[in-house]
C-alpha cells in the first residue's frame, strides 16, 4: 500500500535499506587488507553505502515529522545515532580487550546487519 501512494516514501526506504546493506560486508572485510591502499579503496567503496542510507533515512524522519511532529521525528533520529556513537566505541574496545581487533570489525558487520533485517522486518 505505501508502495502505491507514496513511491517517494518506497524509494528512499529502498535507498536506506540498500546502503545499510551495503555497509556491513565492507566492514567484515577490513581485516583483510593488507596495506594503506586496499584498506583506502574498500573504505571508499564501504562508504558509498553510508552516502546512500544517511541522506535517505533522513528523508524518511522528514516524511515522518510531518505527521507526528518535525521536531519531535529528527530528535528522535539525532538520539537514536548519538546512542550509537556513544556506546559503539566503549562496546566495541571491550571486544578488543577480549578478542583481537578484527573481531571489532566482524562485531560492527554484525550489528549492522541485524539493524538492516530488523528495520526491514518493522517496515514491512
Amino acid at each position: 500500500m505505501i508502495k502505491k501512494v507514496f513511491p517517494i516514501l518506497a524509494i528512499s526506504m529502498f535507498a536506506s535499506m540498500l546502503g545499510a546493506g551495503l555497509i556491513s560486508p565492507f566492514l567484515a572485510l577490513i581485516p583483510m587488507t593488507h596495506n594503506f591502499w586496499q584498506l583506502l579503496g574498500l573504505s571508499a567503496f564501504g562508504s558509498l553505502g553510508a552516502g546512500i542510507s544517511l541522506p535517505a533515512a533522513t528523508a524518511l524522519s522528514v516524511e515522518e515529522g510531518r505527521r507526528f511532529g518535525m521536531g519531535s521525528t529528527m530528535s528522535l533520529l539525532m538520539v537514536a545515532m548519538s546512542i550509537g556513537m556513544a556506546i559503539g566505541p566503549g562496546a566495541c574496545g571491550v571486544i578488543a580487550d577480549f578478542a583481537n581487533i578484527n573481531s571489532v570489525f566482524y562485531f560492527a558487520a554484525g550489528m549492522g546487519l541485524i539493524g538492516t533485517i530488523l528495520s526491514i522486518w518493522f517496515t514491512r
